[in-house]
């Protein structure tokens, strides 16, 4: 997900973007949030968007920086959460290398390193490391890709149990689209967005730094894959991938 993307997209982002705060089943983003907030602590909400997660994390720290890629995601997240004075809004690039330099002792990323560009990524993830003291806690979100296949499982094990014809061309795909999915990306509304394995988020944060990383699943409803799906497996859910770890 490019730039352009996020700039068109505050108006209509609850449409368009799943809200992990509202479904996280099990409230476990919050519960890590909690766990390490102080109001001694500064933390940077990167990729905050339209600011979902604002309200809570000016409440639980002495200072919140809202960082998003998008003026128009920062104006609209300003409008509706700048009555709250502990926050600061900035607009920046975090896939280039800003002149800017914060330190933060959390930085909260919630769905917002999506980018198919290896490159871009690495410095994505490069900054993360540059914003956060010595010791600072990351706490990442991102999408999963073994969610996207188990997902695309399900649903094809519920179109053939209701005889549902599947109409999409069986054919090759491109090497273009294999070289994507080989490297985690994916169409998510016709957006190609990247997701990330496992063992893929452990080896790339230990690549760039953090240490004692944990990775975790947030469940959603079936809904935020397909609406009116039948045949749902019992106990079993789609999820993103939480990741916590510390900057050594």
């Amino acid at each position: 997900m490019e730039k352009d993307f996020w700039e068109k997209i505050s108006d209509n982002y609850d449409e368009e973007i799943h809200d992990v705060l509202k479904s996280d089943q099990k409230s476990i983003v919050t519960a890590h949030i909690n766990r390490i907030a102080s109001k001694q602590k500064t933390v940077g909400d990167i990729g905050c968007a339209i600011g979902k997660w604002l309200p809570l994390l000016s409440g639980l720290f002495k200072e919140v920086h809202a960082i998003d890629i998008s003026q128009s995601n920062i104006d609209y997240a300003k409008t509706n959460h700048g009555h709250l004075k502990n926050i600061r809004f900035r607009q920046m690039d975090m896939t280039v290398n800003p002149k800017t330099k914060y330190s933060f002792d959390v930085i909260v990323c919630v769905n917002a390193i999506l980018i198919p560009d290896y490159e871009k990524r690495q410095v994505f993830f490069k900054n993360l490391n540059r914003f956060l003291k010595p010791k600072g806690n990351l706490v990442l979100v991102v999408p999963a890709f073994e969610s996207y296949l188990f997902s695309e499982f399900i649903i094809d094990r519920s179109n053939r149990k209701e005889n549902i014809a599947d109409d999409e061309i069986k054919g090759k795909i491109s090497k273009a689209e294999h070289f994507a999915f080989k490297q985690g990306t994916a169409k998510l509304e016709q957006t190609p967005t990247k997701h990330y394995l496992e063992e893929e988020l452990i080896t790339t944060l230990g690549d760039f730094g953090f240490t004692n990383i944990n990775v975790e699943k947030v469940e959603y409803s079936w809904d935020k894959e397909v609406h009116d799906l039948p045949n749902k497996p019992l106990g079993l859910y789609p999820w993103d991938w939480l990741v916590t770890a510390v900057k050594k």
